[in-house]
């Protein structure tokens, strides 16, 4: 599994920089730079709401799976990267993450 960290402070699912889901997805099939992908699980805490997580602890080692076939830790599209940092730290919205790490073939 993969180490992820996470600075998208206004997704439901982080929690101190880690991510609280059991897994994630990372979207970008025609990605070329780390612009070009992004963190399908991605949902916004909006004003008023509380962390969606409830009581889960950060999952510092998930799997991801991952779309971007450019990248060259996409493994039939799952990542093996020992670690990812995804970024987008004032993110309303999918396109406004990305997956740092995302290396071109």
């Amino acid at each position: 599994m993969t180490k992820l960290t996470c600075d998208v402070k206004t997704c439901t699912s982080n929690t101190c920089g880690q991510c609280s889901r059991p897994d994630i997805h990372v979207g970008g099939n025609s990605a070329n730079t780390p612009s070009d992908t992004d963190c399908d699980s991605f949902n916004e805490l909006r004003s008023g709401t509380t962390n969606a997580v409830g009581d889960r602890e950060p999952n510092p080692q998930m799997p991801i799976s991952c779309d971007a076939v450019n990248c060259k830790y996409n493994n039939n599209y799952e990542c093996d990267a020992d670690a990812i940092q995804v970024t987008g730290a004032s993110a309303k919205q999918t396109s406004q993450t990305e997956c740092e790490t995302f290396k071109m073939k």
